[in-house]
C-alpha cells in the first residue's frame, strides 16, 4: 500500500511540474493602436485546413 507522504509527494511534484513546465508557443503581434479611445488592436493570420479532415 502506497503511504499518504508518498502520495503528497507525487501530487507536490505534479503541481510544480505543470507550473514549472514552458509555456506553449507564441509570436509576438505587432499592436496598434484602433480607437480613439485606447484600444489596441493585433491582426493574426492562421492557416485554414480546407481539406475536411
Amino acid at each position: 500500500m502506497v503511504s499518504a507522504r508518498s502520495l503528497t509527494c507525487l501530487a507536490a511534484a505534479t503541481v510544480a511540474g505543470a507550473l514549472l513546465a514552458p509555456a506553449g508557443a507564441s509570436a509576438a503581434l505587432p499592436w496598434t493602436p484602433c480607437s480613439p479611445t485606447g484600444y489596441e488592436c493585433a491582426t493574426l493570420d492562421v492557416p485554414l485546413d480546407r481539406s475536411g479532415a
